[in-house]
């Protein structure tokens, strides 16, 4: 009964943080706008080129992914474990969630 918990516990996990990444990613990037608080991030990776830049937050899709890959390092580093299989089906999640509320 303890490893069926354990396992329920671990899939939470990863449906937690997709439905969280997409809010987080959408947040950081709406800071990044003109005249907000992370305006001097944006201005800095403006001046990169577009295969760095796109990551680090001048395209909300691109950080996203990156911002989601490192939600599940630190579950890693904190401790959990990672089922490479939940990792693709959260990250889709969360990206769908991203799509349907931003994108048209």
């Amino acid at each position: 009964m303890e490893l069926i918990v354990t396992l329920a516990s671990a899939n939470l996990i990863y449906l937690l943080i997709a439905f969280c990444s997409s809010f987080i990613s959408y947040m950081l990037y709406d800071f990044m706008q003109d005249g907000m608080i992370l305006d001097f991030y944006r201005k800095a990776i403006e001046k990169l080129p577009s295969i760095l830049g796109k990551p680090l937050g001048l395209c909300l899709k691109c950080f996203h992914v990156w911002i989601n890959i490192f939600i599940f390092s630190i579950h890693v580093i904190e401790g959990g474990n990672i089922n490479l299989f939940f990792f693709i089906i959260a990250t889709a999640i969360s990206y769908h969630i991203l799509l349907k509320n931003w994108y048209n």
